[in-house]
């Protein structure tokens, strides 16, 4: 079953001229075959470069890309390890109480709210 975000995504990427609407096709009937992966997995084993898949969905959710190579040296909180490798988030900076991470999949409402719950914790003590 097709996912409806990434049908969404694939025609923006398509809009954008990031890729043609004979290679979303094709990601979207790979897709079916393997329902697990997502659009954006399925267009770099295609050959899509994944700096613009990246980027291309960064425009699309409004949310800055960030470069693998300007993630800082010294995290800006506390986040463990097993955490950070389980949901493949990175804390990048803490301006204002905002706090700022790189994520593998910025649509995941889930991780999003479990790094909040954590900055909340971490703020009260």
């Amino acid at each position: 079953m097709r996912k409806q975000r990434d049908i969404e995504t694939g025609r923006f990427l398509v809009a954008e001229g990031l890729i043609s609407e004979e290679t979303l096709s094709r990601a979207l009937e790979i897709q079916q075959e393997f329902p697990e992966k997502r659009l954006g997995e399925i267009l770099v084993e295609m050959g899509i470069p994944e700096e613009v898949v990246l980027q291309g969905l960064s425009k699309k959710l409004n949310i800055e890309y960030v470069e693998r190579v300007s993630f800082p040296e010294t995290p800006p909180v506390e986040l463990s390890l097993e955490f950070m490798k389980n949901n493949l988030v990175i804390p990048l900076s803490l301006e204002d109480g905002t706090l700022s991470v790189a994520m593998a999949d910025p649509e995941n409402i889930e991780i999003i709210e479990r790094v909040r719950t954590i900055k909340e914790r971490l703020e009260e003590k």
